[in-house]
């Protein structure tokens, strides 16, 4: 049966490769100007932090963590944040 088959040309195959726009300006740093989140649900385990005012710079960490263990968290990554 495999001898009806006929042979395809790949030497007529072209890649089709669409060029990137190029940046006319340098994004801003989300630690200066946040960007709007699109929050996705996530497993019973886990759950978003903020480190930023106003709900910005989100991090996920474990929904096992008292508040306690929340707020030391956020505070040590707060304090490791580059601007």
């Amino acid at each position: 049966m495999l001898d009806f088959v006929p042979i395809m040309d790949t030497n007529l195959w072209r890649p089709n490769a669409e060029p990137l726009p190029l940046l006319t300006s340098v994004p801003v740093p989300s630690i200066i100007e946040h960007p709007k989140l699109e929050l996705k649900p996530l497993l019973d385990t886990l759950k978003y932090a903020f480190l930023g005012e106003s709900e910005t710079l989100s991090v996920i960490i474990s929904s096992h963590l008292d508040k306690d263990q929340e707020e030391k968290l956020t505070d040590v990554l707060g304090e490791h944040k580059k601007p």
